[in-house]
């Protein structure tokens, strides 16, 4: 979406929300990144779903855990050096790299 149309089209959300801009903040720090006009938001949902689907399920995990973990203020770093440990010596992090290397798509298992 340009950002023209994000613009209308994030005029229109303030301005039929309750809240004011509530769409401001989040799109600021990168926490929404991409607003879908309703007749879209199927397609749009989909394509997020198959992109993430498409990620490396250790490091993905991890890293939802250790951020959800940052947002509440209880992170553990000895946990998240773990989990980081965990995704570098992982066989999915060498499907990735030859991946890469070979322009193919990764095919991830998750070990």
């Amino acid at each position: 979406m340009s950002d023209a149309r994000w613009a209308a089209l994030h005029d229109r959300q303030c301005a039929r929300c309750p809240l004011g801009s509530v769409v401001d903040s989040p799109w600021r720090i990168g926490y929404l990144t991409q607003l879908a006009e309703p007749e879209r938001l199927e397609e749009e949902v989909g394509a997020l779903v198959r992109d993430c689907a498409s990620m490396a399920p250790i490091a993905l995990t991890g890293m939802k855990h250790h951020l959800n973990r940052i947002a509440r203020g209880t992170l553990d770093p000895q946990a998240l050096d773990a989990s980081i440990r965990s995704a570098y010596l992982s066989e999915d992090l060498r499907e990735g790299q030859s991946a890469w290397a070979q322009k193919r798509a990764a095919k991830f298992q998750g070990k």
